[in-house]
């Protein structure tokens, strides 16, 4: 096998599974979808358990519910190494679009979690810092309820915990018993998982600090002002479907919200090609 897949406008190799799993996730944002499948049909059958529909039919699919369609388990040869991927395919304007505005925050979700980097398009890349930014401040808002009266810092252990949870509110495989309930312990505390956290959002945690909306303590923890007039000033910055939200309480059911329309959706779509594709 080649590394065909990842010649699309944009890839994401990601390291968000737990560490004990050899598999690795891979987003693709072609710009199309018909292209890359016809193209990577040929290339690469073996990646599809419908290798026999016409690329025209996996198109379709693929645009079904959030988007995304994914190939489980693929050998992959990179730089004289293999790599066992997972790979998501999703048109790029879906993953723009999903990224600046999480309206089903399948892809945007996923790409919270720490990644290797590989953004080849600028587009993508601009988008990504955006989602990252809604993220911290998301989760700061969300969990402003859960802390004693008066504290107003976080571990950035902890703030990386409740970024990795963003994903999970209202996802229906967590209330079915399809998601590991220990997975976002793993994701965030994992084998090099801290590091890859840190290298993540701090960058996004030293710009919202030059913007005073968050403070960097000297212990490394991270203060934010969680009174009335800072978390709506915080909320006033989250995407368009959240940003009228009165309460964290509010922005947390929207959010749940929302992941449960992306679970959903992509949950049925997986379960109606159980018997012809892998998405």
């Amino acid at each position: 096998d080649s590394t065909e897949p990842a010649s699309s406008s944009s890839s994401s190799l990601s390291s968000s599974r737990p560490s004990e799993s050899p598999q690795i996730d891979v987003i693709l944002s072609p710009s199309s979808l018909l292209d890359f499948h016809s193209a990577n049909l040929s290339r690469n059958p073996d990646h599809y358990s419908t290798s026999l529909l016409p690329a025209s039919s996996v198109t379709f699919i693929n645009a079904l519910g959030p988007g995304l369609w994914f190939n489980p388990y693929c050998s992959i040869v990179e730089g004289g190494k293999t790599y066992v991927v997972k790979y998501g395919v999703v048109q790029k304007d879906r993953l723009l679009e999903d990224l600046e505005q999480w309206t089903s925050f399948y892809a945007a979700g996923r790409m919270q979690k720490p990644t290797l980097g590989i953004i080849e398009d600028e587009e993508v890349a601009k988008a990504q810092r955006r989602n990252l930014r809604y993220a911290v401040l998301a989760a700061l808002v969300v969990n402003s309820g859960s802390l004693p009266a008066g504290k107003n810092e976080v571990t950035r252990p902890e703030l990386y915990g409740w970024i990795a949870g963003l994903s999970y509110m209202g996802d229906i495989r967590v209330g079915m018993g399809f998601e590991d309930p220990q997975k976002v312990s793993k994701l965030t505390t994992s084998s090099g998982a801290p590091e890859r956290f840190e290298d993540l959002y701090s960058p996004v945690l030293k710009d919202l600090e030059g913007q005073g909306l968050i403070g960097l303590e000297s212990g490394g923890g991270v203060s934010f002002s969680a009174g009335l007039g800072g978390l709506k000033a915080a909320i006033s910055l989250l995407p368009p479907a959240l940003s009228g939200a009165g309460t964290p309480e509010a922005v947390k059911a929207g959010l749940a919200t929302i992941v449960r329309g992306g679970s959903l959706k992509q949950t049925a779509k997986g379960l109606l090609t159980a018997g012809l594709g892998r998405g």
